[in-house]
């Protein structure tokens, strides 16, 4: 009955051990954070892009109703994270290290931007009258009289 104890005991440790270290070696780690505003409120619908910077793959997320994101099971590495919303400034900051099993926090905060406006030029006016093959101008005497002689 004591052997029965003894190994039951030790088949229970095993099982409770066995699951830490299993995580660890998924091979992955996470990146989350809180996307917010320069006076501190939460900015639900941000745009944010988790992208490696050795390999080049990226993740995408949209900041949730209280701010926040999420982005699991990413590769291990360096990692430029960045977020944009229309109205504000774009965010932008590299040398983010995600390493196995664990979890890198983030704070974002967005700036407040200007209006953009784009100009597009649709049409422009030709610098050489191409539909005439009449060449012509007018050439006063002062002119001649300026050109450089060779003589």
């Amino acid at each position: 009955m004591n052997v029965l104890k003894v190994v039951g005991g030790l088949a229970l440790g095993l099982a409770l051990l066995v699951p830490a270290p299993l995580s660890a070696q998924l091979g992955t780690g996470d990146l989350r954070g809180k996307v917010v505003d320069s006076q501190g409120a939460v900015l639900p619908g941000v745009a944010v892009v988790a992208t490696n910077e050795g390999s080049g793959q990226y993740r995408e997320t949209v900041s949730s109703s209280d701010g926040t994101f999420s982005m699991i099971g990413l590769t291990p590495g360096l990692y430029e994270v960045t977020a944009s919303l229309t109205g504000f400034k774009k965010y932008s900051r590299g040398g983010i290290r995600v390493e196995v099993g664990k979890a890198f926090s983030i704070d974002v905060p967005l700036q407040l931007g200007g209006i953009e406006e784009q100009v597009t030029v649709t049409a422009e006016t030709p610098l050489v009258d191409t539909s005439s093959k009449q060449i012509g101008g007018v050439v006063t005497s002062q002119e001649l009289n300026d050109i450089p002689s060779i003589c």
